[in-house]
């Protein structure tokens, strides 16, 4: 699928194991309140991003995210096996969840799962633990030729500037 505006990139929610890819950057102030890419439930259990996002070097600016009780908060919320994110940039972010919180992934979790030549820039906030300017927690996986100029905020442990907790990858 290509992704040609805010609306579309939130459709992703409706297919999580699907190919996208950036037809040109996106503007996403005209969503209040974006959920992030992951199916979750109410119990606290999700269904990660397990597809392939491709930026093709756009960016996707003005992203909110305003959670502050729910974890895996980030333009992906959480990601699963197999997953990649490559090529885009997050601007001007204002994202604030809980826990494992980042300015484009909240977990990377299951295992090979990539994200390369992307970064983020904007405010990251979270209240527990595992907060960070691009990823908040990698379970497993990789960062690759990634970067956040992102300013981070956390009253919990676990804070970095480019990934706010390394538990295996």
């Amino acid at each position: 699928y290509v992704i040609t505006n805010a609306s579309e990139l939130q459709d992703m929610n409706a297919d999580i194991d699907a190919a996208y890819t950036l037809g040109n950057d996106i503007d996403a102030s005209s969503i209040a309140n974006f959920d992030p890419v992951h199916n979750s439930t109410s119990g606290g259990t999700f269904d990660p991003f397990t597809g392939s996002f491709d930026g093709a070097n756009h960016t996707i600016s003005n992203l909110t995210i305003d959670r502050p009780t729910e974890k895996n908060v980030g333009l992906f919320g959480s990601t699963g096996s197999g997953a990649v994110i490559e090529n885009v940039g997050v601007l001007n972010a204002n994202i604030t969840g809980n826990d494992q919180v980042g300015g484009l992934a909240g977990l990377l979790f299951g295992g090979e799962v990539t994200v390369s030549n992307s970064y983020a820039t904007g405010n990251v906030t979270g209240d527990t633990s595992d907060v960070g300017g691009l990823v908040g927690e990698i379970f497993e996986g990789m960062v690759a030729d990634s970067y956040a100029t992102s300013s981070v905020h956390s009253s919990g442990d676990n804070t970095g500037g480019l990934v706010g907790y390394n538990a295996g990858g």
